[in-house]
């Protein structure tokens, strides 16, 4: 078993931590949370809403670290809501980017605003222009007319959304032309 999942978490000093629909709370420095609760962890990015069933959280305010406690019938989960926990903190303090990058001839994206709504247009080629509304908690720059980079402060949403966006035109194995990720490389077939 991974020794990973004992250790506690690192808490940054700009990140909070705010435990919701809490039955059990301690008044000493520590803070122990009952079985089923919520934790709130904001940050100069965002905020996040996690809900923790099977599993303990005690936090020490002293050293800042969060510890998870569970019995060993939910053993399992203790590592799943670890990396959650320490994913939701990356994110919220510095942030998930991915990059996309249009490949082909007569391949661009345009930002427009309309109507309190910031939206994507894609020309791809086809006999009709694609939109696409991007989501408030996500933050898309359009580098040129070729490339766009996704940032959030969830890692969920970024990897959805490049996933989405480039489910409008994928590479294509002959020529290498649509939507990829900065960092893919595709693989051409050769030609019969």
């Amino acid at each position: 078993m991974s020794k990973v999942i004992h250790k506690p978490i690192k808490i940054p000093q700009n990140v909070e931590l705010i435990f919701e629909s809490v039955e059990n709370l301690s008044k000493s420095i520590s803070t122990s949370h009952n079985i089923e609760s919520d934790l709130k962890i904001k940050g100069p990015k965002g905020e996040s809403l996690l809900k923790f069933h099977k599993i303990s959280l005690f936090y020490d305010s002293n050293t800042r670290e969060l510890h998870l406690n569970c019995d060993q019938a939910s053993l399992q989960y203790k590592g799943l809501y670890r990396s959650i926990i320490q994913s939701q903190i990356h994110g919220i303090t510095k942030g998930f980017i991915k990059k996309l990058n249009l490949v082909g001839i007569g391949m661009k994206v345009e930002q427009k605003k309309e109507v309190n709504q910031n939206i994507l247009l894609f020309k791809l080629g086809k006999s009709h222009d694609i939109k696409y509304i991007i989501p408030k908690e996500v933050d898309i720059v359009v580098d040129s007319p070729t490339s766009l980079t996704i940032s959030s402060y969830s890692k969920y949403l970024v990897g959805q959304i490049a996933s989405d966006i480039r489910s409008f035109h994928r590479p294509d194995p002959y020529k290498g032309k649509g939507i990829r990720y900065a960092d893919e490389e595709v693989y051409l077939k050769e030609k019969k």
